[in-house]
Formats: structure tokens, C-alpha cells, sequence
């Protein structure tokens, strides 16, 4: 007659039970609630403008190396949202600006809501975003900024891509185009004549008694290509 110890396979199934579950990949939070609205907006496209010759004004669609452009996240509910993602990614040549992380978690203009801001990679920006019911919310303006790895005439192409309980869906703006050099070459020339006038023997009367000849004229030409410019931003 075999004994079985009903206490030692007990165990043993919980044990297995538990590693079981171990082993069991834990699914993410889903987000509950879905947002009226989301809307991205530029509200600049460059800050510096003087002595800027590539980008004259902050809303043409351009923006000068090292300068920054800017965005309002506006999210609008009727029910409460609760654990939303919303997400940014930029060129690598870009560089997210340090208020980033101060206007994105949650320093609004108004509504309620909390939040937290991770960053996954150097280019992505990720914002979980839990918001109270009938209410709008407005970041203050978040930068990037144009940096000097970034090609003359490349462009950007800001998209943000927002996840809810109802999906996920991407709004996309306008493209940005980096200038880094003036668009066309810049040429100054200068003419004058030496302070004391040159004398040259020539024989033939066509020249005057003793044979005097012209003055020397001088000319300079200074002519700038795009190449030869240092950036300017």
C-alpha cells in the first residue's frame, strides 16, 4: 500500500500555482475614458530674430539652427479620463529644450489633471495623462530647439499620437524647415584709385609730352557663397 502526504502535494500545487503566475507576462493598465478632444498647436516657430537673415518672423514655417519652436498640448473631456498617453517624437538632430519637463507635467493654464512625463528614448516624450470630468487643459508652451547637427532645408514634421479608451489616433502639423544659411549669396564690390597716381613710360605721342600714362585703378571683390558661412541662428 503506497502513502501519499496530502500536506506535501497541497504545497506543492500552490507552489507551482505561484510560480505559474510568475511566468505570466502582466498586462499594462488600460486607459478608461476618452478625451472630447486633443489638440497639438505651434505656437511659434522661432524666438530669436535679430541679426537673423534665415528666418525673419516666428509663424512662416522656418526656424534658424539653434532656435526653438514651440507647442500647446489642449485636451478637452465631458467624462474623466484616467491613465491616457500622449506621445512626441522628434528628429535627432533636435534637442527637447529643459522646460519640457516643467510645462508637461502639468503646470496648466487651467483644468484639472495630473500626470508624469517619461522618456523612453533621447527623441521620445511620453505623457500619461489622467483628467477630471467637463474640464479643459492647456499646457503652457513646450520647446524644442533647431540643433547645429540639423541640415540646412531639413524639416520636422511635428505629430502627436494619443491613446484612450477608445484608441489610438494622431494629429500632425505642418512641416518646419531648418535654415542654417542665407538662400542666396551675398556679393560686394568695391572700385577706387590709389592715393598716389602711377606713372608709366609708353612710347607715342597718344600718351602726352614725356610719355606719362593712365593711373592705376584698384578693385576689390568680395563675393560670400553659402558655403563659406558660419551658421546663424
Amino acid at each position: 500500500m503506497k502513502l501519499v502526504n496530502r500536506a506535501a502535494v497541497a504545497a506543492g500545487l500552490v507552489v507551482g500555482l505561484l510560480l505559474g503566475l510568475l511566468g505570466v507576462p502582466v498586462a499594462a493598465t488600460a486607459a478608461s475614458g476618452t478625451f472630447d478632444s486633443v489638440k497639438l498647436t505651434k505656437i511659434a516657430d522661432g524666438y530669436s530674430f535679430a541679426n537673423n537673415p534665415v528666418d525673419p518672423n516666428n509663424s512662416n514655417g522656418i526656424v534658424g539652427v539653434r532656435d526653438l519652436v514651440g507647442f500647446e498640448i489642449q485636451a478637452t473631456t465631458t467624462g474623466a479620463v484616467d491613465g491616457a498617453t500622449m506621445t512626441l517624437k522628434k528628429p535627432s538632430c533636435w534637442v527637447w529644450d529643459a522646460s519640457v519637463d516643467q510645462n508637461l507635467t502639468f503646470s496648466l493654464n487651467g483644468g484639472q489633471t495630473t500626470g508624469s512625463v517619461a522618456h523612453p528614448d533621447a527623441d521620445t516624450i511620453v505623457v500619461t495623462w489622467t483628467q477630471a470630468a467637463n474640464g479643459v487643459v492647456l499646457t503652457q508652451p513646450f520647446r524644442a530647439k533647431a540643433g547645429e547637427g540639423c541640415a540646412d532645408g531639413s524639416t520636422w514634421t511635428p505629430e502627436l499620437t494619443v491613446t484612450d479608451d477608445s484608441g489610438t489616433r494622431t494629429q500632425t502639423l505642418p512641416a518646419i524647415t531648418v535654415r542654417s544659411v542665407a538662400s542666396a549669396d551675398i556679393s560686394l564690390q568695391a572700385v577706387g584709385a590709389p592715393s598716389i597716381q602711377a606713372s608709366h613710360w609708353f612710347a607715342g605721342p597718344e600718351f602726352g609730352p614725356g610719355g606719362a600714362g593712365p593711373a592705376l585703378v584698384q578693385r576689390w571683390d568680395i563675393r560670400l557663397q553659402p558655403d563659406t558661412l558660419s551658421k546663424v541662428g
